[in-house]
């Protein structure tokens, strides 16, 4: 079961990464401040939460002020990894970033991923 939720959750990722990547309309000005260019991509990082029973998407924060070496140190990836892909967020991590997102978030309820949309 474990298994086939980690798997729905990286196809979820991927619509999310493709979707995100022919986003039009509203301009955000905070949206240029979290993006950044990795290997040529125009990218930004989020945190996302799902309900631990199914899998629906709870929520979304941007993150802001991280840079790339902080994310591979944290999270054990080695330097040269863009990050591109879905990680599943320990509760240690989770309140690592709540710093950066001034969010309180629950652990119990949730699980957390720190993800990668092209813009």
């Amino acid at each position: 079961m474990a298994q086939l939720k980690n798997f729905l959750r990286l196809k979820t990722s991927a619509l999310f990464f493709v979707k995100s990547k022919y986003r039009q309309g509203k301009k955000n000005n905070n949206l240029k401040k979290s993006a950044e260019f990795i290997n040529g991509y125009k990218v930004e990082r989020l945190i996302r939460w799902y309900e631990k029973v199914g899998n629906s998407l709870i929520g979304e924060r941007v993150l802001k002020g991280i840079s790339l070496s902080d994310l591979q140190k944290l999270l054990s990836e080695p330097s040269d990894s863009p990050m591109f892909f879905t990680y599943e967020l320990t509760t240690e991590q989770v309140k690592y970033f709540q710093q950066y997102l001034e969010q309180d978030f629950d652990t119990n309820a949730y699980d957390y991923f720190l993800e990668c949309d092209a813009l």
